[in-house]
């Protein structure tokens, strides 16, 4: 099984780390989302709404388990490292197998422009979220170094997007607290209910097969 693969039948996230994960999830979706449609984009994304869908998307139980335990205190005794061992395998499988980290880590023309600016927009919410992995979470401000130090076929992209964000109001995450409740922030609607319908069958799915019956 891919989960033994991870070594997560070895280690598993606890009910408050998973469930602060597929928050952080849902709130990065929503995040990425609403600036995709501020400015017309993720036409030729076939996998949205973003990071929750297609193969290995965060919700799936082998991505969602390694990327619960990277607030995990590094050293487990068991013979594993958390970070090399759960986590870094996660985001490899996430990002070999989602459309825009395939097309914005591409060196090659088979992008589109559309894709660079979707790839672009996702790097930068990213970099704006809590996210042990990328040092934390980042102003505005804080992104400018950041963005000269990327690989070079990106920083044009990044640039362009992070001036775009930069003009429009940003949407107002701390609204969404719950799994089981999250507010609008400003998506289409058709957008949010897809997110709200693939959050309730995530954690249906952790609760009933992968046994997180308090999630």
């Amino acid at each position: 099984m891919v989960c033994e693969m991870l070594g997560l039948s070895e280690l598993r996230p606890t009910t408050d780390e998973l469930r602060a994960w597929l928050l952080h999830t849902l709130r990065h979706s929503c995040h990425v989302e609403y600036y995709l449609h501020a400015f017309s984009l993720g036409k030729d994304d076939p996998q949205r709404p973003h990071d929750i869908s297609g193969h290995c998307n965060k919700y799936c139980g082998p991505v969602a388990f390694g990327l619960a335990l990277q607030h995990r205190g590094e050293d487990e005794g068991n013979g594993f490292t958390v970070y090399s061992d759960h986590v870094i395998p996660a985001i490899q499988m996430h990002r070999r197998n989602q459309h825009h980290h395939q097309m914005f880590n591409s060196r090659d023309s088979n992008h589109t422009d559309d894709d660079m600016r979707v790839g672009a927009i996702d790097a930068l919410c990213s970099l704006l979220e809590d996210r042990q992995y990328q040092g934390g979470e980042h102003s505005l401000d804080n992104l400018l170094p950041i963005i000269k130090k990327a690989a070079p076929h990106k920083i044009r992209w990044m640039w362009q997007e992070y001036l775009q964000m930069c003009k429009i109001t940003k949407p107002d995450l701390k609204r969404i607290v719950s799994l089981d409740d999250a507010p609008n922030i400003g998506l289409p609607k058709s957008i949010h209910d897809k997110i709200i319908l693939a959050t309730f069958c995530a954690v249906e799915t952790f609760r009933e097969y992968y046994g997180y019956k308090d999630l």
